[in-house]
Formats: C-alpha cells, sequence, structure tokens
C-alpha cells in the first residue's frame, strides 16, 4: 500500500510541475504576415467595475486597434455578444520585433491618435446618453490578450416620465469653467490610467435626449469640479422651453467614478412671447436658444413670427436649422431653413461651433441656412466658428436662399473667428 501511495504523490507532482510549466510557457512570437488572434477582455477595472449599464459586448460594438503603423477597426462579432471577451483575428495589425505594442480604444469613435505612446481619445461634447458609448475605455498589450480598462468618469442624469413636455436637448457643464469634452492623453504608466485634459478649454456636452425619458450617462473628463455641475434641459415646446439646475458634487471626479448627479425636468419654464410683432419670442439664456434651435430643426420656419433676443448669450454650440441647395435644371431646396424675423436687439451672441459640436456638416453658422423672407438684424457675433474641413461656412449663416422673396441682413457685426475648408464667409459662407 504504500509503494501504491508513493506512486500516487509522485504522478500528482508530476501533473502539478506539467502544469506549472504550461503556465510560464512563453507565447511565442508574432510574425508580420501570419494570422494573429487577440482576445479582447472586460476584466473589473473596466465598466463592470461601475456596476449599473452595459457590462458586456453588444451589437455595433467596435473598436480601434493600432500598432505603431497600421490601424483597423475591430467590429464585435454576433457570438460575442452579451459575453465580457471575444477574439478576433488581426488583418494589418501584428506585432513584430519592430511593432512590439498595440494601442487599442473602445468604442472605436473616441480614438484620435498615438503621440510618445500616449493614446488621445476624444471626449466628445455631443453624446447619445448611453452607458457603454460614456464609458470610454483602453489599453496598451504586447501581447496576445488585451485588457481594457476605463478612462473617463461618467455621470448620470434621469429625465422623468411625467415632464410637461418632451425633453428635446440635456447639457452638462462645469460651474467652474473647467473642461468637460476635448481631446485628452491617456497615460498608462501607473496601476491606473490618467487622462491629462486638454491643453485648450472643451465644449459643454450636450445629449441628444429627443423626447426620451430615464436615466443618461456622460463621460467626462477626470478632474476638479469643485463648484459643482450646471444642468440644462430644453424642450421645442415654447410653453414649457426649458429648465436650469445647478448641482454640487465631490471636489474631484477620478477615472472610474459614476456620479449621479439627480433628475431635471420637473421644472420647464416658458418661453415669453406669443410671435407677434407686438409680442416677439423673447431669447434671454442659451436654454431659450437650445429650445428655439429644436423648433426650427423639426422644421418650423418660423415664417411671419419674431423673435428677439433679451440678453447676451453665451454658450451656442450648434447651429440653428439646416439648409441643402441642389440644382439640376433649377435650385431646390430642402433641410430646415429660417424664414421669420430675428431682433439681436444690439446683444452678443458667442458661439462655440466646431465640427465635434455640430458634426461634419457643411453650410453651418449660427443659423445653418436663412430663407426666403428671413430678417436678421441688430445683432453682434463672437467666439468661433471652427469646421476644419467643411465646407459653407459663415459667422451668421453657412448659406442663404433667396427665390420668391429676398432675404434681409442688417446691422449685423462678425466679431467671430470664421474657419473651413471652401466657401467661407465673415457672416455668410454661401
Amino acid at each position: 500500500m504504500k509503494k501504491i501511495a508513493y506512486l500516487l504523490i509522485a504522478a500528482m507532482s508530476l501533473v502539478s510541475v506539467a502544469s506549472c510549466v504550461k503556465e510560464l510557457t512563453p507565447e511565442p512570437a508574432l510574425v508580420a504576415g501570419e494570422e494573429h488572434v487577440f482576445t479582447v477582455s472586460l476584466p473589473a477595472a473596466t465598466r463592470t467595475a461601475l456596476v449599473e449599464g452595459k457590462t458586456v459586448w453588444a451589437k455595433g460594438d467596435s473598436l480601434w486597434i493600432y500598432n505603431g503603423v497600421a490601424s483597423e477597426s475591430i467590429v464585435v462579432p454576433e457570438e460575442a455578444w452579451g459575453k465580457k471577451e471575444f477574439s478576433f483575428t488581426a488583418k494589418t495589425v501584428y506585432l513584430t520585433d519592430t511593432t512590439k505594442t498595440l494601442y487599442v480604444v473602445y468604442p472605436y469613435t473616441a480614438a484620435a491618435n498615438v503621440t510618445e505612446g500616449k493614446i488621445r481619445v476624444k471626449i466628445p461634447a455631443q453624446q447619445n446618453g448611453e452607458f457603454a458609448a460614456a464609458n470610454i475605455a483602453a489599453a496598451v498589450a504586447e501581447n496576445y490578450t488585451i485588457a481594457l480598462k476605463n478612462v473617463t468618469s461618467v455621470l448620470k442624469v434621469t429625465v422623468p416620465a411625467d415632464t410637461k413636455a418632451p425633453i428635446y436637448s440635456l447639457t452638462v457643464s462645469a460651474a467652474n469653467g473647467n473642461a468637460l469634452s476635448g481631446t485628452c492623453s491617456v497615460d498608462f504608466s501607473g496601476e491606473t490610467p490618467a487622462l491629462i485634459p486638454p491643453t485648450t478649454p472643451g465644449s459643454d456636452i450636450a445629449v441628444q435626449v429627443d423626447g426620451l425619458s430615464g436615466d443618461f450617462y456622460v463621460a467626462t473628463i477626470p478632474g476638479t469640479y469643485d463648484a459643482g455641475f450646471k444642468l440644462l434641459a430644453a424642450t421645442t415646446d415654447f410653453a414649457h422651453a426649458s429648465e436650469t439646475k445647478e448641482t454640487k458634487v465631490a471636489n474631484t471626479l477620478k477615472v472610474n467614478d459614476l456620479v449621479d448627479l439627480g433628475s431635471i425636468g420637473s421644472d420647464l419654464q416658458p418661453l415669453e412671447g406669443d410671435g407677434t410683432e407686438a409680442n416677439p419670442w423673447l431669447l434671454e439664456s442659451v436654454g431659450h436658444m437650445i429650445a428655439f434651435a429644436g423648433a426650427v430643426n423639426d422644421g418650423n420656419t418660423f415664417e411671419g413670427e419674431f423673435v428677439k433676443v433679451g440678453n447676451d448669450i453665451a454658450g451656442v454650440t450648434a447651429p440653428i436649422g439646416s439648409l441643402n441647395v441642389s440644382f439640376s435644371s433649377s435650385y431646390t431646396i430642402s433641410g430646415a431653413p429660417f424664414k421669420g424675423n430675428f431682433d439681436g436687439a444690439g446683444h452678443t451672441i458667442t458661439v462655440n461651433i466646431t465640427s465635434g459640436t455640430a458634426g461634419r456638416s457643411s453650410r453651418v453658422g449660427l443659423f445653418g441656412g436663412l430663407a426666403d423672407g428671413a430678417v436678421v438684424k441688430n445683432l453682434v457675433i463672437d467666439g468661433a466658428v471652427n469646421m476644419g474641413g467643411c465646407n459653407t461656412i459663415g459667422a451668421l449663416a453657412g448659406s442663404i436662399y433667396a427665390d420668391t422673396e429676398g432675404v434681409t441682413v442688417s446691422n449685423v457685426i462678425n466679431k467671430a473667428a470664421v474657419s473651413g475648408n471652401n466657401q467661407i464667409g465673415g457672416l455668410i459662407g454661401e
């Protein structure tokens, strides 16, 4: 019996040693041109650490993969939906003696580039409010396994179901003026990824609510917000136009923090006026501007109606309306141009309209487009309209189209910087 016991112990020891040898065997070197299979996982330090919201891969998820030379997008396969990890075969991205590191960003749209070994990610100024999109994750890997980690903080805002009008847009800003959005560098030298804020001020973050209710999530740059946050909800119903609210939170937000800012939308205030010349719609805040823009974007041209500015207004980040012009045998227009009367009353509207807030669209300005019968007067525009490679950009309007009636612009002064690719004007692009 003793001999049998000794043999069993020896056999178990051999199995144990073999297991350790297998575990310590290094992975084979990767060679460019060969098929390389990588595994992407969601360990506890990533989205799953935030408990609520999405914690697994889903339809539509995609990643940005870069090896210092080439990049590719990886779409999460259907068989991985509902799971915490999946594997993919690289098509153009490899690890070799010269390309020894993989840089990975989720979601794909958050990736900017890699500079000096640091991943640059974009915290967008326009977000969809979904938990997964808000929760940006990244990784630096030197082997087959890619373990994504969060790089942002997440704010949660609730829109109740019983608002007096459907919420069109939700805006979140830092009361102390710190940037919530922008392109940041991620430093992976420590145990926890550190997000280095942009050197230039970022924009507030707007979420397109589109009449929905429930919880909305916003990805933000970790940092100090000692004055708390400002919330702004706007509708397209001028009887219940907008609500503003300030909320105090902890001074410092760290990577992977999730902070609940409470709810907004239960105390919507009306827009003064009735749209007549004697009693015009009165715009006195950025919330009113968003409500007005939402109404125009929904197709209300305001033809025959009057709008007046009651105060200097800052923080406009998206155009009012849109205008598309096409030509075959004659010109035709589409979109949502403004055709009403807009009186600035000598006030200044300060804009910060960029491709990050307005998308990659053309025909952009304070107004996307002005059309037949529109009147704009007595207005000062300041700030910047910076649309990068886009065409037809102006501080006042991207485009003007007049067919049956003229468009009148008088006593409008532009102090804003305007930039784009082609058809750029101080006031009017086209």
